[in-house]
């Protein structure tokens, strides 16, 4: 009976109107990642706190970020109600950690080529050369966790995305696993060649879509992906503006 009750209730107050003014908490990675989203000393910034911030304005809700390390924000979100939202997220994600039930999904914010940035003399390389894999510390390789669990592929995590490009750079690791478009905007501000890595062809990779969840407000996620669709040609303008408009031909 009691349980009952308390599913009842929660049922209850997913459905219930959300009111104009009201603040959230969006729980958001702590770490340098522009230009996708980025924290600076405490200041969230990048394309999807444009996106997110312009759709809350439209619906007079106000969002508040919480910058966290990834994998306490995982914690954070999945195991306490302290957070509203997280972003990015995807159900592909730490799938180890995430609930099978209960988490709400918006459409596709922004999108990411997810692979193995190498060196223009590997550009070559084939699954069977990979040794050595960089990666940002709660980060998901996603296709590479066979190779890592029969111990083929070794996994190197840094604690941010600038650490990993120089790893890479130095020759340190074969390839570093993340998004080719921030790689590119890092080297450009280290004053390198965008050109300097590369997305390796003969290795896999993912085009991941990022997007905002929740457990506690499904109709809000409704929302937001009605903006999405109603807001097309506006979100393109924002993807040139942040350097994420160029499209990343297939390998």
């Amino acid at each position: 009976m009691i349980r009952w009750v308390l599913t009842a209730l929660m049922t209850i107050s997913m459905t219930m109107p959300v009111m104009a003014g009201q603040k959230f908490l969006v729980g958001v990675e702590d770490i340098r990642y522009y230009p996708q989203s980025s924290t600076n000393n405490g200041i969230y910034t990048g394309y999807g706190r444009a996106v997110l911030d312009e759709f809350a304005r439209s619906r007079g809700y106000e969002f508040e970020y919480v910058p966290l390390p990834v994998l306490r924000l995982f914690d954070r979100f999945f195991q306490t109600d302290e957070l509203d939202f997280k972003y990015p997220d995807n159900p592909e994600w730490q799938r180890s950690l995430r609930p099978v039930r209960g988490i709400w999904y918006s459409d596709q914010i922004s999108e990411a080529y997810d692979g193995v940035m190498v060196l223009p003399l590997r550009k070559t390389m084939k699954v069977a050369h990979l040794r050595v894999l960089g990666t940002v510390r709660g980060f998901t390789a996603t296709k590479y966790g066979h190779l890592i669990e029969s111990g083929q592929v070794e996994l190197i995590y840094t604690d941010d995305y600038l650490s990993l490009i120089r790893l890479v750079l130095q020759g340190r690791v074969d390839g570093g696993f993340g998004c080719l478009a921030v790689a590119r905007y890092n080297l450009e501000h280290m004053e390198r060649s965008s050109e300097a890595l590369t997305l390796a062809p003969n290795l896999p990779y993912t085009r991941v879509g990022y997007r905002l969840s929740t457990r506690k407000h499904p109709a809000i996620i409704r929302e937001l992906n009605e903006y999405l669709q109603k807001n097309k040609e506006r979100l393109k303008l924002l993807l040139d503006r942040y350097g994420l408009g160029r499209r990343i031909r297939k390998p």
